[in-house]
This record gives C-alpha cells, structure tokens and sequence, in this order.
C-alpha cells in the first residue's frame, strides 16, 4: 500500500530547526512494519541514506531529517568575490522518498515497498528558535523586509537610530540573498552625501554579492567616500560605512571579524579597540645526572645541564573590547558568539579562529542610555609551532 505524507516542512528551510515529515499508512498494522525513507541528492540522484521508523500508537510515523541534511551542508568562502556567485556548499536540495516494509506474521520475512513518489527540499544551514511559532524558516519575513539574509542593524531602514557598520578601505565585505533579483544596485557615496557611482549585479536566490571596498572594481579612493548602500527589491536597504564618513572611528588600529550569522552566512564586524594578548607557555622537561656516563672519560663540565627542556608548547589567546554599542548592535553580535565558523581578516588573508568566551557582560548604566560593551576572546585555530 502507499504511504501517504500527511504533515512536511516548508521549502526553503533551515537545517537547525525540526524538519518533521508525519507518514501514514493503511499497512501500518501489519508485523514488522517499519516507515523506510530514502534521501538522495537532487539533480545527481546520489543515494545518501535510509532510515527505518516504527509507527506510534495511532499508526503514524514522525520523521526529523534535520541531522541528516544538515550533515551533508558546509560553508562557502566567498568572502573576495567580485559581482556575484551562486551557493555551492551553503544550499542544497534534496528528495526524500517515504516507503515502508512489513511482514505476514511476527516471524515472517520482511518485504521493503521503496517509495517512488519524490518530495523536495531545499536547506540551508541557518537557524529556527524553538520560541518562535513554527519549525518552519518564515521566507517570508526575509523578502518582505530586505531580501538579504543577515540580521545586521540597518541605518537606512531606521535613520533617526545610528546603526553603523564600519568598513576599512581594504576591508571585503559580501551580502547573500534570499531570492533571485534582477536589479540588485551597489551605490557609492561621498563625503557630502553626494551619489558617485552605481553598480547593478544580478544574483541568482542564495548568490553572495560583494559590496565592500575590496571587492568592488572601481577606480576611486575609498578614503574619501562616506557609504555603499545596497538596492535590494528596488528599496535602499543596507549600507556600510566608510573612512570618509564624518563619524567614522578615528583608531587606524582595529580587527575584522567574518563569521557566520544565524542565517548559514556571513556577516562582518570591525573593532576599533587595542588587540590585547597572553601567551601560556607549557614545557616538557626531564632531569639528566650531571656525571656524563656515556664519555670515554667523564670529566667535569660546568656546562652540564641537568633539568632538560625537550619540548614546548604554546598556548596564545587573544581578548578585544568592542566600544559601548546599542542594544540593536549587541544582539546582532551574539550571532558572533554563538557562530560555528569564524575568521579575520588580516590584509587580504581570513584566518580562522575560534571564539573562547565562556561569559557575555554588558553595561546597563541608565547614564549611558543602556549601552552594552563586550569582550570578544578568541584563539587562532592553528596555534604556534611546538618546539
């Protein structure tokens, strides 16, 4: 008999939420019987897995496939394109087929009735809190507002509240949106407000664009500009800020966060503040005798050395304080704290590190209008070199 779906997720979806498929069947009464799904890659048609579910008391089978496709997703690194690229690893869609497999008797011989019928869906690594009404990503919410998949606070939405996100004049910075749009337009402005240049890229849905100083083309100096703002669905609805602006921060010293936001991509963020470090130092030793028993003669040596260092090694982690920033700001930046892949960027290379912090404080003086203050700790992912 055939199994019928009675509850699937929606497509798009995230792989950080449940992705729960509700089967039935006329034959779920019968010995042995068991729900069997097939996930195989779409497109390919590469066979992934099988998973084998018993039927509850009302004959139903309740599925997750989360983990299993979410196994299969990884991160791109396109952090230096030029114009736009599709997702490769970010995004993938799938096609699961319900089946089942049962016997005539509680000793008989199981027969598999492979499902043949195939059921969509795409993912991609981002995140649904269970607070929030649903296991399904809301698409919706993203397209309506800006159709760009970052939650990153927005001066141009809001002018009259000042969000902004810093960008060096080298620095690299990319957007990924949702849906495929024709007309995404990358506008660039002086230090008077004044539009200098446009570029429009078109992107298919999930395409990174680049819109940061080092990623764009043009021949200008990127000292004296004030912003890029992106036109996303027509509307002016995100911005970066640059050297030229009149309330850029004065430190020429700062560090470059890229790291992956609740969405599966990446957002950046600079901090002006001093660099701060300490370097743990853990050494392997064993004691020799002073007498040399191995010399044709043992005579004295001065020089002897008895407790021997054979090994070092080194343990350096690193801790910055970002200025105090909005509530807005700092709620965005536990996407920071709580994400699975993180670098800096350092001249044009990212170095992967990995974030350390145990412990988030924050300011909550009335005077300071309830300002926050972190402390971001990090260690590089490849540490020194033992010696």
């Amino acid at each position: 008999m055939a199994v019928t779906v009675n509850q699937s997720p929606t497509t798009p979806n995230v792989t950080n939420t449940n992705l729960v498929y509700t089967l039935g069947s006329l034959s779920s009464s019968n010995a042995q019987f068991r729900y069997v799904t097939d996930i195989y890659e779409s497109g390919s048609g590469d066979f992934i897995t099988r998973i084998r579910t018993y039927p509850n008391l009302y004959g139903s089978g309740i599925i997750d496939v989360a983990r299993e496709l979410d196994d299969q997703l990884g991160y791109d690194l396109n952090w230096k394109v030029s114009g736009s690229i599709a997702a490769i690893n970010n995004v993938n869609t799938f096609d699961l087929r319900f089946g089942e497999e049962y016997a005539p008797s509680i000793s008989g011989s199981i027969t598999l009735y492979t499902g043949s019928t195939p059921n969509y869906l795409q993912v991609f690594p981002g995140t649904v809190y269970k607070n929030e009404g649903s296991y399904n990503f809301n698409t919706t919410a993203i397209t309506t507002a800006s159709n760009i998949l970052s939650n990153t606070p927005e001066a141009v939405i809001n002018p009259e509240v000042e969000e902004y996100v810093f960008v060096g004049a080298d620095d690299y910075h990319t957007i990924t949106v949702l849906d495929a749009d024709a007309s995404i337009g990358i506008n660039l402005y002086d230090t008077t407000g004044t539009f200098v240049s446009q570029s429009v890229v078109s992107a298919d849905a999930f395409g990174t664009i680049g819109i940061g100083p080092a990623n764009l083309t043009w021949n200008v100096d990127f000292t004296q500009m004030s912003r890029i703002t992106v036109s996303s669905l027509g509307t002016p609805n995100y911005s970066i800020w640059l050297p030229g602006y009149d309330k850029y921060p004065c430190s020429e010293e700062y560090t470059r966060f890229a790291f992956i936001n609740e969405y599966g991509f990446w957002d950046y963020y600079n901090v002006y503040n001093p660099l701060r470090s300490s370097n743990q130092v853990d050494r392997s030793l064993y004691d020799k005798t002073f007498v040399r028993y191995e010399d044709s003669i043992s005579g004295y040596n001065i020089s002897n050395r008895g407790t021997t260092q054979y090994r070092t090694e080194y343990n350096k982690s690193y801790i910055i304080t970002t200025d105090y920033i909005t509530k807005q700001i700092s709620n965005w930046l536990t996407e920071l704290f709580e994400s699975p892949e993180v670098f800096i960027q350092t001249g044009d290379n990212f170095i992967p590190i990995n974030i350390t912090n145990t412990n988030i404080r924050w300011n909550m003086n009335t005077s300071r209008e309830k300002l926050f203050q972190y402390d971001i700790e990090f260690k590089y992912a490849n540490q020194p070199q033992s010696r």
